[in-house]
């Protein structure tokens, strides 16, 4: 497998479809491998689906997500370089207390709307805005 390359900021994992069923294609088969082997994990986030890394060779931080989020687990992981700064804002105590305050309030909102959905007091709303926190 092929460590990371100077210049290089994102890889990107896909599914195939092959004969034998839907496979990881060689992005997603370096990007595991890198982080089982290369990189050193350093956190996650509140929703443990996003994993901040080291690259020891360069001190670079690497995040590795699961965009596709519509998809069974997450779909193929996804690794890009990330900012000092960004990561620090994301995987400290803080920002994960902020990430998780920001979803109990989406849920909430979802909550609230499907009840109401469900009384016939309400129709659905689309786009409610849900990234402010709560009181």
């Amino acid at each position: 497998m092929k460590k990371l390359e100077p210049g290089e900021t994102y890889i990107r994992g896909e599914w195939v479809k092959t004969p034998a069923g839907v496979v990881g294609d060689e992005n997603t088969d370096r990007i595991k491998w890198l982080c089982k082997e290369v990189l050193q994990e350093v956190a996650t986030d509140f929703s443990g689906w996003e994993t901040l890394f080291r690259d020891p060779a360069s001190g670079l931080l690497w995040e590795r997500t699961f965009e596709q989020g519509a998809m069974h687990g997450g779909g193929p992981p996804s690794l890009r370089q990330i900012e000092p700064a960004l990561a620090a804002e994301r995987y400290s105590d803080e920002g994960k207390a902020k990430e998780r305050a920001a979803f109990r309030t989406r849920m909430k909102l979802l909550t609230e709307q499907f009840r109401a959905t469900i009384d016939g007091s309400l129709e659905p709303r689309e786009n409610v805005e849900t990234d402010s926190e709560p009181s």
